[in-house]
């Protein structure tokens, strides 16, 4: 059973927890820090994964929210080129009626 100050701690915590107490030569200690990293690589593992899958899902929740603003802004980018190639396209036929009265 746990003492009080390893309280919800797994059991195997509080026994790595004691092999580490106490002076320890350097080599003891990385022999120590080698074994625990290589016990808990596949936590490391998960947690690079699971960085890369929010970012990967961010990135595409941006390009959506993207596209759905092009989307948005589209008619109103149409009706401004529509309404801006008028007057244009007016003075374009202007000419050509003139032309072909002068004809």
């Amino acid at each position: 059973m746990p003492s009080e100050e390893n309280v919800g701690l797994p059991e195997a915590t509080t026994s790595k927890e004691r092999e580490v107490e106490g002076p320890k030569s350097p080599k003891e200690m990385l022999t120590i820090l080698q074994r625990v990293l290589e016990e808990s690589a596949h936590v490391f593992v998960a947690a690079r994964l699971d960085a890369e899958e929010r970012r990967t899902n961010a990135k595409e929740l941006q390009r959506k929210e993207e596209q759905e603003q092009l989307a948005r802004e589209a008619p109103e980018a149409e009706r401004k080129q529509k309404e801006e190639e008028e007057p244009r396209e007016r003075a374009v036929r202007e000419a050509a009626e003139k032309k072909s009265y002068i004809s």
